[in-house]
């Protein structure tokens, strides 16, 4: 929120010297900061709670707010309306950006490049991190060092039964999926650069009859053994265990077309390379997924 927009100079001023405002508002660094914190919180509860989240992402929503409203009224189980989505479109609400169009937003770019570098320097150390793990922003873009997990057993395994502690969820990435069927909701789980936390879930449609699923992958890190894996597709569920390296995983089973799937795969194991010393990155990883085939026999 820009409280000297949302106010005016004077205002602000007498707010600041009242000391009414939270100190975030006259502390860039400690802006930077709190929204990190706040992000990272909002992650862990979706994590925590997948079925009570969704994630909606401002520009679907300006793009085409009637689509937006009408999968937003009926995730909270309610009767699809146009009023919402009608109301959204001609009035900006709440905004810190007086000056902006309804339906429109100040461009990410646009408010960098109006910050001084030392501003810019600040928001990478303090924010840099999360805007990278949800796929925001890249390594190169803030500075941050790229990471490289360790693949074999010369680092110990941090292992992390129940991840809660850190971000482990990243909502919204595309699943490699092949074959006749079609992503229904956005993958939780999944990390943009194919990595996948404790657990994967998302829903797919079958659009041609199918005899089995097929998932490849690799397993990067030494747990210094198999590591379980439990894997549901609608009523179907099956468990396997994988050592280190690259893995194929054929599951035979007929789903008929028009069949929605709910997709739920769930392993045993987790590292972080931040835990194991091996970088930043302070996300708790499983193994990298590489496609999901669905194919008729």
């Amino acid at each position: 929120m820009n409280f000297p927009n949302l106010l005016g100079p004077s205002l602000f001023a007498s707010f600041v010297a009242a000391d009414r405002l939270p100190s975030w508002s006259t502390d860039f660094r400690l802006a930077c900061r709190t929204r990190a914190q706040f992000v990272d919180t909002a992650a862990r509860f979706c994590h925590q709670h997948p079925r009570r989240c969704l994630t909606v992402r401002t520009a679907d929503l300006q793009a085409d707010p009637h689509q937006g409203f009408e999968r937003m009224l009926a995730f909270l189980g309610t009767n699809a309306e146009q009023t919402p989505a009608d109301y959204f479109a001609a009035n900006r609400l709440n905004s810190s950006f007086p000056g902006t169009p309804a339906g429109d937003s100040p461009i990410p770019h646009q408010v960098w490049s109006n910050w001084t570098s030392e501003q810019q320097r600040m928001f990478n150390e303090e924010a840099g991190q999360t805007m990278v793990r949800f796929g925001l922003a890249s390594t190169t873009e803030t500075g941050l060092p790229d990471v490289a997990p360790p693949t074999g057993p010369d680092r110990e395994s941090q292992v992390a039964p129940d991840s809660s502690s850190r971000i482990a969820v990243f909502s919204g990435a595309a699943l490699p999926l092949t074959g006749p069927v079609r992503q229904m909701e956005q993958a939780i789980g999944l990390w943009p650069d194919s990595w996948v936390g404790k657990e994967l879930r998302s829903t797919v449609e079958i659009q041609e009859k199918v005899d089995f699923v097929t998932i490849t992958g690799t397993f990067p890190h030494d747990f210094g053994h198999p590591v379980g894996v439990s894997l549901r597709l609608g009523e179907v569920t099956v468990t396997k265990r994988f050592g280190l390296g690259t893995f194929r995983w054929e599951v035979p089973n007929r789903w008929p077309m028009g069949a929605t799937l709910e997709l739920h795969l769930v392993v045993d194991r987790t590292w972080s390379p931040f835990a194991s010393g091996a970088s930043n990155d302070d996300r708790w990883l499983s193994f990298r997924i590489e496609s999901i085939a669905f194919a008729s026999s």
